[in-house]
């Protein structure tokens, strides 16, 4: 889990958006919002954010590897020496 995902939001980051947002933090609708994202942070991290980080990191390997292929291709020791780096970042 990263650390942004991994993150609650407090009471202050909530209030802070609110106020930003132009929102009137002392209304009883709002009040309630926010005992709901409390209670529900959890879930919402792992049925939504969670599978887009999934996402994420899967393209950001895929790319790797896709760049490691046309690093191959180039025989110049720089291109054959950032191909060890990126075979050891990719495992």
């Amino acid at each position: 889990m990263s650390n942004i995902s991994g993150k609650k939001p407090t009471r202050s980051d909530l209030i802070t958006y609110a106020k930003r947002e132009g929102l009137d933090c002392k209304c009883e609708g709002y009040k309630n919002f926010i005992s709901d994202v409390e209670q529900n942070a959890s879930q919402v991290n792992d049925e939504i954010i969670k599978p887009l980080e999934d996402l994420i990191i899967y393209a950001g390997l895929m790319l790797m590897k896709s760049i490691e292929g046309f690093m191959a291709a180039d025989p110049s020791q720089e291109a054959q020496r950032a191909l060890a780096n990126l075979d050891d970042a990719i495992v």
